[in-house]
């Protein structure tokens, strides 16, 4: 594992990031998340997997409860 953020050509970076390096650029750390998938943090002899998890469509669970859910049927 490569550590620290590398730029590899047209703006790129590796997906590895010193732990210093998240603490100074945490925002733009979230953003690459965001649009290129995980990302390490490497601390020492730890390395950490950050990942994007969506929450799930709130306009679905709200339309179901709205309609009563499976209960109010029976």
């Amino acid at each position: 594992m490569v550590k620290g953020k590398l730029t590899i050509g047209e703006g790129k970076t590796a997906s590895s990031w010193s732990a210093d390096e998240v603490r100074s650029n945490f925002d733009e750390f979230l953003e690459a998340i965001a649009s290129s998938g995980p990302h390490t943090i490497v601390d020492g002899e730890r390395e950490f997997s950050i990942r994007l998890i969506r929450a799930p469509d709130t306009k679905v669970a709200n339309a179901f409860l709205v309609a009563g859910g499976p209960l109010d049927n029976n």
